[in-house]
């Protein structure tokens, strides 16, 4: 009788470790030979929570690279954000974990060219087709999902 409490003890620990586990989205990046005017391409992926979503789409991507937000956002801490300068003709993929709180997944880039906030964000629900993985292709001056 005690080993049979002792194996339920051990099924709900084990399920309860599980609780609040967190996943990872697969960002693949690639950029076509000639980009942002032949100049290093910043961009920033972060998986974040409804409200911090918010406040980073109230800046936008223009003002985003110059904002004390981005600058308390640690790469691997909380607000989970990855910092990055693509290069013409790359490929980069990152590994985005994704928290227990996280609703989306905001990517910014700031194109020498481009003051076309369409082409400088993409915001993705980590959910359906892009639960596990994603593909953007980093055109001349914009960016897009690949399908």
């Amino acid at each position: 009788m005690k080993l049979g409490r002792g194996i339920i003890m051990l099924m709900c620990l084990f399920m309860l470790a599980g609780c609040g586990k967190s996943s990872n989205l697969m960002v693949t990046i690639v950029s076509e030979p000639d980009i942002n005017d032949g100049v290093l391409l910043p961009m920033d992926i972060m998986a974040v929570s409804e409200e911090k979503t918010d406040q980073i789409l109230e800046i936008g991507p223009e003002d985003w690279f110059g904002d004390s937000l981005r600058d308390s956002m640690r790469p691997g801490g909380k607000g989970n954000i990855h910092r990055l300068a693509i290069d013409a003709d790359s490929k980069k993929v990152i590994e985005v974990t994704l928290a227990e709180d996280v609703e989306r997944v905001v990517v910014f880039a700031d194109f020498e060219t481009s003051t076309d906030r369409e082409s400088q964000e993409i915001i993705i629900v980590p959910t359906g087709m892009f639960k596990n993985k994603i593909v953007i292709d980093v055109e001349t001056s914009k960016m897009r999902i690949q399908k």
